[in-house]
């Protein structure tokens, strides 16, 4: 494995990071895109097109002053008319929603507290204090890019959480706390929901997708004590959970498909393995799931290893390497690439994570290394993604395999 190491070492550059993320709200870069892909489709004309102009203007000083709540409400309001439909004073106040806690990973032994807000100030007249319905409902299938910034839909209730009175109407100024007792909840992931009420009158939701974990903060704090007992080598492997869940906790990325108790359970089984000093992955083969720490982006990265059976560090062998897109996943390639069966027992694979800023199109191709290929790879038969890839645009390179 000494082999395959120096050369993974050898290309691992410093990699871009997006911004921090607000909780319950989706990433304002991908809202934004689909506002774009959308307007393209519609493909505006006269008086609407007239409104969406003014939108875009509004639109380009709001991001300029940094008013991202402003830039948020004129997105909805912008999709809202593509979609053929008026804005209303009601439409403004339901976009203005949001539901916040300080735990998205929520241990049910103890309350959840959790926060109902507003990202601007709405146009709707309200003359008395509200009210807000809190449930717990199984979690939303993502609407992918075509739902972003619209208000969410009613979901599925699983446990009442209760009635709140009292609810202030500038939600900005205070927000408004709420507490739920989760004791009697199975663990899994939820979603969260308050329904703002005006009276009898539903004003709007805000959601938010929560994991339960019962016993959760005990587990999170053997596994910190545990990380200090285990090789240094493996470390990074040790403490993923503990900075997956610090990292979504403070906002600064999503749950994307973490699996809390899957990576507890994994993490349990690894700390097991490296009792007194031992790092439990040398000779493994297979597809291993291993951790690396970004320090530029001061967060512990997930990547695959795929070793062939029948490697031994005394035969030199080609390395391929696999690096995805933003907002793609590292596990993107491992699929497709069963598919390469003549491959797959004659090289190792590395499937690393590269963010790109600013860019939607598709990065994904497998690299050759250390082999002779006298014609360009087919991007049909390499690429993770190939819809946006010609053969051209997948590169061809060698290095050293030993």
């Amino acid at each position: 494995m000494q082999s395959l190491r120096a050369i993974v070492s050898s290309i691992l550059l410093p990699l871009l990071v997006t911004p921090a993320l607000s909780q319950s709200l989706p990433n304002l870069a991908s809202t934004r895109l689909n506002y774009t892909v959308t307007k393209r489709t519609r493909n505006p004309q006269g008086e609407l097109k007239d409104k969406i102009d003014a939108i875009d203007k509004d639109l380009a000083e709001a991001a300029r002053l940094g008013k991202n709540g402003e830039v948020r409400r004129l997105l909805a309001k912008g999709l809202t008319l593509l979609a053929g439909k008026e804005w209303t004073d009601a439409l403004d106040f339901k976009s203005s929603l949001v539901l916040r806690s300080d735990h998205i990973f929520v241990d049910s032994s103890k309350p959840l507290i959790l926060r109902l807000e507003q990202i601007y100030g709405s146009s709707l007249a309200l003359e008395h204090p509200l009210s807000a319905r809190l449930s717990l409902c199984k979690p939303q299938t993502p609407a992918g890019l075509a739902g972003l910034g619209l208000p969410p839909q009613p979901c599925e209730t699983v446990k009442d959480l209760g009635k709140f009175d009292d609810v202030g109407r500038d939600l900005r100024e205070a927000p408004f706390l709420m507490e739920a007792d989760l004791a009697s909840v199975g663990n899994g992931p939820y979603q969260a929901q308050a329904e703002v009420l005006d009276g009898d009158r539903s004003l709007g939701l805000a959601t938010l997708r929560i994991v339960v974990q019962k016993g959760l903060d005990d587990s999170l704090s053997r596994i910190e004590s545990e990380a200090g007992q285990v090789p240094e080598a493996i470390r990074a492997d040790v403490e993923y959970p503990l900075d997956r869940v610090r990292n979504v906790n403070l906002g600064r990325t999503d749950i994307g498909t973490f699996d809390l108790a899957k990576e507890l359970a994994a993490t349990e089984q690894l700390v097991a393995g490296a009792k007194g000093g031992k790092d439990p992955f040398p000779g493994r083969t297979g597809d291993i799931k291993r951790h690396y720490l970004l320090k530029d982006a001061g967060e512990i990265m997930p990547y695959r290893l795929y070793v062939p059976t029948g490697y031994t560090p005394a035969h030199p062998w080609p390395l391929v390497v696999a690096l995805h897109g933003l907002a793609r996943r590292k596990t993107l390639c491992s699929v497709r690439y069963t598919e390469l069966p003549s491959w797959r027992n004659n090289t190792a694979s590395l499937w690393l994570r590269r963010l790109v800023i600013g860019s939607m199109r598709a990065t994904e191709h497998f690299v050759p290394l250390g082999s002779q290929v006298a014609a360009p790879i087919s991007a049909k038969r390499t690429c993770c993604r190939c819809s946006n890839l010609s053969g051209s645009s997948t590169k061809l390179m060698k290095a050293a395999s030993t």
